[in-house]
């Protein structure tokens, strides 16, 4: 699937979101989620998730809270430990709202923030694409089920059928199922053998939220 916006805005727009996480709480004071419910309340929210230039690139994190604070200048800031749960917290936000495309109201309703901050520990050390997995199963358990559950049911197939008949182990296709893996990362010829089992068209199997992580360079 397509991403929010163009990657080249990413860097800057996820380093705006932490800083404006990390001013706001370590800075000024704010809890977390008071801060983040103006951003949500504001249309500085759908010009970030929509990849506006004059926000993810032209905005730094001061400049962001200030605005949505109604502040014309600079207030006294404490500066926090680099980095701080709150920055991580924005620059993990911001990624995944720029890999899924949903609107950050529709992320709030999926992967709550505070979620999202309670993964700093052990998620600021490992690699990306593990926080990138654990969202994806997280939303995906969230939904009713995978659409690959719901075509093969409809085709009257059991998971051991679909195994048998696809040559992909029954294991994966319950970890595809049950959101452990996101099928959007499963490699083509696999995909493939699904469609040609179900009789349905590779984007049929995809998740309607969009993650699709894989073979997208990182920053």
């Amino acid at each position: 699937m397509i991403p929010a916006y163009a990657e080249t805005y990413l860097r800057l727009s996820r380093q705006c979101m932490g800083s404006a996480f990390d001013y706001a709480t370590h800075g000024l004071g704010l809890p977390l989620r008071e801060f983040y419910d103006l951003f949500l309340a504001s249309p500085l929210s759908v010009e970030m998730a929509s990849g506006n230039p004059k926000v993810v690139a032209g905005t730094s994190g001061e400049e962001l809270a200030l605005e949505l604070l109604g502040e014309q200048k600079p207030l006294p800031w404490r500066e926090a430990p680099s980095p701080s749960r709150e920055y991580w917290a924005g620059l993990a936000l911001a990624r995944f709202q720029w890999m899924s495309g949903l609107s950050f109201q529709e992320i709030d309703r999926l992967v709550p923030l505070e979620f999202i901050v309670s993964l700093y520990d052990p998620y600021h050390e490992m690699d990306i694409k593990q926080l990138d997995d654990k969202l994806v199963s997280f939303v995906t358990i969230k939904k009713e089920k995978t659409h690959l559950a719901s075509l093969r049911k409809k085709a009257g197939m059991s998971q051991n059928d679909l195994a048998v008949a696809s040559g992909v182990s029954k294991r994966t296709i319950q970890q595809y199922e049950q959101g452990q893996k996101s099928i959007n990362q499963a490699s083509v010829s696999t995909i493939e053998k699904f469609a040609r089992v179900l009789g349905c068209d590779i984007s049929d199997l995809m998740e309607s939220c969009s993650f699709s992580f894989a073979k997208r360079p990182r920053p």
